[in-house]
């Protein structure tokens, strides 16, 4: 169970503001590569790949502060978010093709609801599996 005393409360607002920094690099590369007309899979892909950099190295020097150098916990990031990868294209994907169907804005609106999956999922993650100093 999370206590929810001031040192959570200040992870979660750094990692509510990593993330969307992290969300706006994601964005930005997705909407150009679809702008480009490289493929929704594609562009969401490499949106996504390139917002987990940041957030890697973000997440582990301001959010949580882990100060391990090339402990596992790179590896253990890099499969948390191979998860969430696979989790927020085929969400996305999924979610563009039903409101593509009924003629919905679904570019933002899948993007939106893809993201906020896998960010949930990650911070949890990351949380209590990856940057937790008894993992």
């Amino acid at each position: 169970m999370i206590n929810f005393n001031s040192n959570n409360f200040k992870e979660i607002t750094i990692f509510i503001i990593v993330g969307l920094i992290t969300v706006f690099i994601d964005y930005l590369i997705y909407i150009f590569f679809f702008n480009i007309s490289v493929s929704i899979l594609f562009s969401k892909s490499f949106g996504y790949i390139s917002g987990t950099i940041f957030s890697y190295f973000a997440n582990k020097l301001l959010t949580f502060k882990d100060n391990r150098i090339y402990s596992k916990t790179f590896f253990k990031f890099i499969l948390l978010y191979i998860f969430t990868l696979l989790i927020n294209t085929l969400s996305n994907n999924y979610l563009v093709t039903i409101f593509e169907n009924n003629h919905i804005n679904f570019m933002e609106i899948s993007f939106l609801i893809s993201t906020s999956i896998s960010a949930t999922l990650n911070f949890l993650g990351m949380k209590f599996l990856i940057f937790n100093p008894k993992s």
